[in-house]
């Protein structure tokens, strides 16, 4: 099933104490063998892509692949972009249905990365 909620897949892990895996990928094979294998674990899973892989991977290709395996599988997981640096990308991925990002801001001056 596909979470919307990062916070449910975090709260679970902790009440089973495991490990949340995160995997990047930047295929539709990635995509798949993690699903696979979280399935294999039967263990939740978040599935991560960057600003590098979303030339291959589109944020419009992730999100359809995504719903696809969320019908298909019982496995809880979400897709998460990974150290984002463009808030446009950001902006887009969000619209798409990405259910999470973390904004990377380490490469900007100390007061626009607090901001």
């Amino acid at each position: 099933m596909f979470s919307f909620s990062p916070f449910h897949l975090i709260s679970q892990a902790k009440q089973r104490k495991v490990a949340l895996g995160s995997f990047n990928v930047f295929n539709i094979e990635m995509f798949q063998a993690v699903v696979k294998a979280a399935e294999r674990k039967k263990s939740p899973v978040i599935i991560a892509t960057g600003e590098v892989d979303i030339q291959y991977f589109p944020p419009e290709l992730a999100v359809s692949v995504m719903k696809v395996y969320a019908k298909k599988t019982d496995i809880p997981f979400i897709l998460h972009l990974d150290h984002c640096t463009q808030i446009q990308l950001a902006e887009k991925c969000l619209q798409c249905g990405y259910s999470s990002i973390m904004f990377d801001g380490s490469q900007l001056p100390y007061e626009q990365n607090v901001d």
